[in-house]
């Protein structure tokens, strides 16, 4: 998954949550991401999401090809060394067709955290 082809390039989507990082100085940053309750539209797509710093993929994670694939948990984390100044950080999900769904839990709960420690 390190290498992607055009054609599957083209299928990763940006996920609405991004923030941008500064660091003070060069430093080792510990990136968590946690999301809840995902759902893709069609059965049987390989999907993964992947963590992105400043339009470089450092981080990711399969999420395979489940039947059914009915409200997964999505959890990975990566430590990167930030040079100084600001970064931008985001996490994408890419899929050979169709999209993910986030959904909210019956309460109205769901889940989507991007955090950054620095270590």
């Amino acid at each position: 998954l390190h290498r992607v082809d055009r054609r599957q390039r083209q299928m990763c989507i940006r996920d609405r949550y991004q923030r941008r990082v500064r660091a003070p100085i060069t430093q080792h940053v510990l990136l968590n991401v946690s999301i809840s309750r995902v759902q893709h539209s069609d059965k049987d797509v390989a999907t993964y999401f992947r963590l992105v710093v400043d339009g470089n993929q450092v981080g990711y994670t399969n999420i395979g090809d489940h039947s059914g694939w009915n409200f997964r948990i999505v959890h990975f984390h990566k430590v990167v060394t930030l040079q100084p100044g600001t970064h931008k950080v985001s996490v994408e999900y890419c899929t050979q067709k169709g999209t993910a769904g986030f959904y909210a839990d019956t309460n109205g709960w769901q889940e989507r955290t991007l955090s950054a420690v620095f270590v």
